[in-house]
């Protein structure tokens, strides 16, 4: 009989066990599962009018960054999104602008990130 319960006591074990794993790893579901398959799409960038919208994003944190003849003027966190996508008002262009979202900066000063998607305006 003891080891009926044994065998029982580690059976619900292994399956308690189990359930976390197949829902993403982490225990907290679908949702960032759906986040990384969404990810592994490539990302992209459209700019309409002063919007500009970023699609299949890491869940990641990203920043917005806003560029002028290749120089950054602008830079700000957004955040995580486990949907992998954002839509960000911009102001109206004096020129040619290039918007990009990217990932956290590091090294000196925060000079380096990798591009995540990138697009430009007129």
């Amino acid at each position: 009989m003891r080891i009926k319960l044994l065998v029982f006591m580690v059976a619900l074990a292994v399956v308690a066990m189990a359930v976390p794993v197949s829902a993403g790893g982490n225990g907290k579901g679908l949702a960032r599962k759906e986040a990384r398959e969404a990810a592994a799409a490539p990302a992209t960038c459209t700019v309409d009018g002063n919007t500009v919208y970023g699609e299949n994003l890491p869940p990641d944190l990203t920043n917005f960054m806003v560029m002028h003849d290749g120089a950054m003027i602008h830079g700000w966190v957004l955040g995580h999104s486990y949907a992998g996508t954002w839509t960000v008002s911009v102001p109206d262009r004096t020129g040619p602008a290039t918007y990009q979202f990217t990932s956290a900066t590091w090294g000196k000063n925060g000079s380096k990130y990798t591009v995540f998607a990138s697009c430009s305006a007129a």
